[in-house]
C-alpha cells in the first residue's frame, strides 16, 4: 500500500512538473509574440517617415512638386555647404551628377522608370566648392521612335 502511495506521489510530482513546464513554455511564447508584435508595429506602423516625406514632396500626384523639392534641398544643403555633400546625396538616391559645363553641375535623380523612359528630378547648381544656389526642374528622358 505504501509503495502504491509512493508511485501515486511520484506520478503527481511528474504531472505537476509537466504542467509547470507547459506553463513556462506558454508564457515564453506569449512574451515572444508580444515583443514581436510590438517590434512590427513600431517598425511598420509607428515609423511614418517615408510616408510623410513622400506626401510632402509628391502630394496627391504622381510627380514631385519641384518647388517643394527645391525648398527641401535648400534646407538640407544651405548656402555655403560643400557641393560634394549634394553630389553624394544625389548618388545615394540613385542619381548622377555631370559637370559638363564649366559653370554648373547638372544632377539627375530618376524617380520613375519605364521600358523606354525615365522621369527625372533635375538639380542644377554652380560648379563651385560650396553651394550658392540650387535650382530644381522636372525632366524626362527616353528613346523616342
Amino acid at each position: 500500500m505504501n509503495e502504491a502511495k509512493d508511485n501515486l506521489s511520484e506520478n503527481e510530482r511528474l504531472s505537476q512538473e509537466r504542467r509547470l513546464s507547459i506553463l513556462k513554455r506558454s508564457i515564453a511564447t506569449v512574451v515572444i509574440l508580444v515583443i514581436g508584435f510590438a517590434a512590427f508595429y513600431a517598425y511598420s506602423v509607428g515609423n511614418r517617415r517615408t510616408s510623410v516625406a513622400t506626401h510632402l514632396i509628391f502630394g496627391d500626384t504622381d510627380h514631385p512638386n519641384a518647388v517643394a523639392y527645391e525648398a527641401a534641398l535648400n534646407a538640407r544643403f544651405p548656402r555655403g555647404t560643400s557641393t560634394d555633400l549634394l553630389v553624394k546625396f544625389v548618388e545615394y538616391q540613385g542619381g548622377h551628377c555631370y559637370s559638363g559645363h564649366a559653370t554648373s553641375y547638372l544632377c539627375r535623380i530618376p524617380y520613375e522608370n519605364s521600358i523606354c523612359s525615365s522621369q527625372l528630378i533635375d538639380i542644377r547648381f554652380p560648379n563651385q566648392a560650396v553651394i550658392e544656389t540650387i535650382d530644381v526642374k522636372l525632366g524626362t528622358t527616353g528613346c523616342w521612335i
